[in-house]
């Protein structure tokens, strides 16, 4: 499965620290091979509104990486620290 990541997302994990950087990076390529489940870690499916995609994320220490499937796709639409919280659903319009 093809994995797109958005521009503030790639910004966000460039400025992590490189241990952490390549944590996320190997989450997110696990996506690729099984988005429901990746890494046998497990994918919380977030409450989203009945007209948005629905929305996944997956833990990766402190952080949290939120994604939606689509077919044949996985578009990574946020990474974020836990701190921030889900806030930023509602923005985005989730």
């Amino acid at each position: 499965m093809r994995i797109r990541i958005d521009q503030p997302s790639l910004d966000i994990i460039r400025r992590l620290p490189p241990d952490l950087k390549r944590d996320v990076r190997r989450a997110i390529d696990a996506l690729g091979i099984d988005p429901y489940d990746p890494g046998g870690g497990g994918a919380k499916k977030l409450r989203t509104s009945e007209e948005a995609p629905a929305v996944y994320r997956i833990r990766v220490r402190e952080w949290r990486v939120a994604y939606r499937i689509e077919p044949g796709l996985v578009e990574v639409v946020k990474v974020f620290h836990r701190s921030e919280g889900y806030a930023w659903m509602e923005r985005m319009g989730y």
